[in-house]
């Protein structure tokens, strides 16, 4: 037998002499139930758990260690003598509690331990995260972007895509003149270096197909493309609820910071605002750009647009 074994052993006796005096001060508490307060009823039953509590894990620790019968024997008495008191007074304390009967041998349920398990670490991400927009409460609606707002500008692309897609029908009408609304991403390959990075994130407008920030030009030459980056400051709080209202001849194509957002396709000349209150998302704090491509495949081309947004 261990140490600790011997020392919990010893402590039987003072156990057996707590129920002792705590049983003595129940028949006294039960004469006076009537005066007794809640609260003291409660902090009587907290003491007898606790009491009872030690008393099964002396229990557990004097057959782990094959102590003497007899002192087994009187720690089963003493939790006994507990589970009994402590079922009176829930009786009080709970109505319609009915006190359990009480043998000598309280069950002990052993719980095993489980085994360790080693997690593995997930590798720092390399992705970039996005920013989160921060909460404002009362944003005001501001306009972003009208026909007097300047930007960047790349009139080099010219003809380069006509006829390559449905969204760059063939010069002077003669690939007819569809309607597309909306219109799907258009593929801007076969003029990649024409336009250079101008849909990434933080644009370099440094070739020199670009010129700005300068006004923008409302018309253009017949069956042209032209490309225009408008830089947009989101502040410390980013800008919510971002709406676009558009009219093209023919054709319009816009993204926000390189992610497309809306396309379509008509007869002309432009209407404003034959495309309203179209969603572009939001924006996060700090530099942004809205970028846009206009089309024309017959007559000349002209657009006018108006951009909204909450600070």
């Amino acid at each position: 037998m261990n140490q600790k074994a011997i020392s919990l052993g010893s402590s039987v006796v003072g156990i057996v002499t707590i129920v002792g005096v705590i049983f003595a001060g129940l028949q006294l508490w039960q004469s006076f139930e009537g005066g007794r307060e809640q609260s003291q009823t409660q902090a009587t039953l907290v003491s007898l758990q606790s009491q009872e509590s030690y008393a099964l894990e002396t229990l557990v620790a004097l057959q782990q260690n094959s102590s003497s019968q007899q002192a087994i024997t009187d720690i089963k008495a003493t939790i006994a003598a507990l589970e009994y008191q402590i079922s009176i007074i829930r009786s009080t304390l709970t109505p319609g509690f009915i006190a359990q009967i009480v043998t000598n041998e309280p069950t002990i349920t052993f719980t095993s331990i489980p085994p360790t398990v080693t997690l593995t670490l997930a590798p720092p991400s390399t992705e970039t995260p996005i920013p989160v927009q921060p909460t404002v409460y009362n944003r005001t609606l501001t306009i972003l972007v009208d026909d007097t707002t300047q930007g960047y500008v790349n009139q080099a692309v010219g003809t380069s895509l006509d006829g390559t897609q449905p969204q760059f029908p063939a010069a002077d009408l003669q690939g007819g003149d569809p309607t597309l609304d909306p219109a799907a991403e258009p593929d801007l390959g076969p003029v990649a270096t024409i336009l250079g990075n101008w849909l990434s994130f933080n644009p370099v407008v440094g070739n020199s197909n670009w010129g700005g920030p300068r006004d923008v030009p409302k018309t253009w030459a017949s069956n042209y493309e032209i490309a225009v980056i408008y830089p947009i400051d989101g502040g410390v709080n980013g800008i919510t609820d971002i709406k676009g209202n558009f009219g093209a001849d023919n054709g319009i194509f816009v993204w926000v910071n390189g992610i497309y957002q809306f396309g379509a396709l008509d007869t002309g000349p432009s209407v404003a605002y034959e495309y309203h209150d179209i969603n572009l998302g939001n924006i996060p704090a700090g530099q942004n750009y809205i970028q846009i491509l206009l089309e024309d495949h017959g007559l000349s081309g002209n657009f006018t647009i108006k951009i909204t947004g909450r600070k």
